[in-house]
């Protein structure tokens, strides 16, 4: 998304581009395919502003889930753009969630569908769509970029919550990609 600034001056027009924001959305939901019920999601979003980028992960599960102690967490940070680029489980799903537009035009939405009662890769489907969640313009151009400590804690967080789901993260990665990929 480009967002231009009219600059008026006697006998021309200037066009000057103030800023960009990119946003792409990966997410994965497992569900009971036979009852058509949802029983957990994560959803990684990516609004990439200049050199940094806003980063906002949100995981659920099912109330009897909730119920039983298990949480819907959220996290986010904003970090310079070189270092998503630097840890391999997000840079992946950054990637991923790219691919989108390339499928879809105004897409900015994969969608991984995986039956998880089964876990049959054929009942795993990739589809697309458009993310829901609106973003400030100039607030994103505004918001600072989290202090070093901040960004470590946040990585450190995300390998523990999620890395002990991604042991397979190279094979679940491949099966993503291959799954987009027959989108096309």
């Amino acid at each position: 998304m480009y967002i231009y600034f009219l600059y008026l001056k006697t006998d021309f027009l200037t066009l000057y581009v103030i800023a960009t924001m990119e946003l792409s959305v990966f997410t994965y939901i497992a569900k009971d395919v036979e009852n058509d019920e949802p029983l957990y999601f994560k959803e990684i979003i990516f609004v990439k502003c200049g050199k940094k980028v806003y980063i906002e992960i949100t995981c659920g599960v099912d109330m009897e889930d909730v119920a039983d102690g298990l949480d819907m967490g959220i996290m986010d940070i904003v970090m310079p753009f070189e270092m998503l680029m630097k840890h391999k489980h997000l840079k992946a799903y950054y990637d991923l969630s790219l691919r989108a537009k390339t499928i879809g035009g105004d897409a900015d939405t994969i969608y991984i569908i995986e039956d998880s009662l089964t876990k049959a890769k054929e009942a795993k489907e990739a589809k697309i769509g458009k993310c829901s969640h609106l973003f400030n313009l100039k607030k994103m151009k505004e918001i600072k970029v989290a202090l070093e400590p901040n960004i470590a804690k946040f990585l450190a967080n995300y390998d523990a919550k999620y890395g002990c789901i991604e042991t397979d993260f190279d094979d679940r990665i491949a099966t993503y990609a291959a799954l987009v990929d027959n989108m096309f």
